[in-house]
């Protein structure tokens, strides 16, 4: 095995707490030849530093996700630093050559902290941290990020001057709609933070922890036990809590995030609007979800909660083929019913669902004199119009809307 370990160091230049120190490696080794490659080494310096790994096996750069111990975490100054790797569990065919490994360790700022942040809510103390999606162990779309843990984008928004709101040529608004719908005239604003945001909206499964085993959501467990058509039965019955609660009053969103907050340490809230609309436009000005003028050709009827898949998303991910049209609206027809989060194809942030599915509470206040609270995205019952990045609307903080599709992400603000 190779000596020469590389040590890299990402840092906010003039940092109020200053640097961490580089990771300096001290030794690597393999375990009795069976795969698991242990990386000692030590932080120096006096501030704590979010430590993660690179490898690199024949050439290629890989990411490991089987890595327990000091990475992936926050971590203090200290020596003997011990990191264990399942290198034949990462790499392909469980195979390498032991002198053709380097190792890269990356020290981050608590300011400038890695592209994802998984936290467990079984124990929320429990905080990972991956520098990409690879990183990230199962991948995005593993259920565990849809069940007992969750999953969070660092958005990059810092300094970035962009247009907030909405025109009239945004959206194909037949007459009249434009005074009926939600809307912020366009305006510009520069985000002084970057800032995590759920890669998805919070699931039936993730609310259970979040409030003590509360259960609001219509579409539950047993909701669906008179369908007739039974594949759409038995699927609704066992992916009932990857669905996103909704029947959530933004009292409910509020306390629930008020709650990861105490419990993890860390400022969990309801995004601001300015925080979803910059994350939900994905990098784009247009007011389509996927960055594209708006398409009269693309609004379906409302109700149909596939409107969004062909409209904005494109397409519908793999073994989904069943949330066609035809089946929805042939089985379900007069409550169309969210579908589980992550289905659907995601911004160019890797955030899902953030147009249509459930509506999503926004910290803050939409009209503050009316004790009114801003709602974002759209929901499965709405037509096209009302799905745009720059739509907004206002609910009374113990509604719950129409038919009942409010639900919430969780944001969480970076130093």
């Amino acid at each position: 095995m190779k000596t020469s370990i590389l040590a890299l160091l990402a840092f906010a230049a003039g940092a109020a707490l200053g640097a961490p120190g580089t990771p300096v490696v001290t030794s690597v080794s393999e375990a009795n030849g069976d795969g698991c490659v242990t990386v000692t080494y030590t932080l120096p310096g006096e501030e704590a530093a979010i430590v993660t790994m690179s490898a690199t096996a024949g050439g290629v750069v890989r990411e490991p996700v089987t890595l327990v111990g000091a990475v992936n975490s926050l971590v203090q100054p200290g020596t003997d630093l011990k990191i264990c790797w399942n290198a034949r569990a990462d790499l392909p065919g469980g195979a390498y050559a032991a002198n053709d490994l380097d190792v890269t360790l990356t020290a981050w700022s608590t300011s400038t902290p890695p592209d994802y942040m998984g936290v467990s809510l079984l124990c929320p103390q429990c905080v990972r941290y991956y520098a990409s999606s690879n990183a990230v162990p199962g991948g995005v779309g593993d259920r565990r990020w849809k069940e007992d843990w969750m999953l969070l984008r660092r958005i990059p928004a810092k300094g970035v001057e962009w247009r907030m709101g909405c025109t009239v040529n945004d959206y194909c608004w037949n007459t009249g709609e434009w005074a009926n719908y939600g809307w912020t005239q366009t305006h510009y604003v520069t985000s002084t933070a970057d800032f995590y945001i759920g890669v998805y909206e919070v699931t039936q499964g993730q609310y259970r922890y979040l409030a003590n085993g509360a259960t609001p959501s219509a579409i539950g467990q047993n909701s669906f036990a008179n369908l007739p058509n039974a594949p759409h039965r038995t699927l609704h019955e066992t992916d009932w809590q990857w669905h996103p609660v909704e029947h959530v009053k933004w009292t409910m969103a509020s306390n629930a995030v008020a709650q990861l907050a105490t419990s993890s340490g860390l400022p969990f809230d309801l995004p601001t609007e300015e925080q979803w609309e910059f994350a939900a436009r994905g990098e784009t000005q247009w007011g389509t979800y996927n960055g594209s003028p708006h398409n009269p050709t693309h609004i379906k009827p409302i109700g149909v909660c596939v409107q969004v898949a062909w409209g904005y998303y494109a397409d519908i991910r793999d073994g989904a083929s069943w949330y066609s049209g035809s089946n929805v609206a042939g089985t379900h027809p007069n409550t169309y019913d969210c579908i589980p989060v992550g289905l659907l194809r995601p911004n160019k942030y890797g955030l899902y669902d953030m147009i249509g599915n459930a509506r999503e509470w926004c910290s803050g206040w939409y009209d503050e004199a009316k004790a009114l609270r801003p709602i974002r995205g759209g929901s499965v019952h709405m037509s096209g119009e009302g799905h745009g990045a720059g739509c907004r609307f206002g609910l009374g903080e113990n509604a719950v809307d129409g038919p009942g599709f409010c639900g919430f992400r969780v944001a969480c603000a970076i130093p």
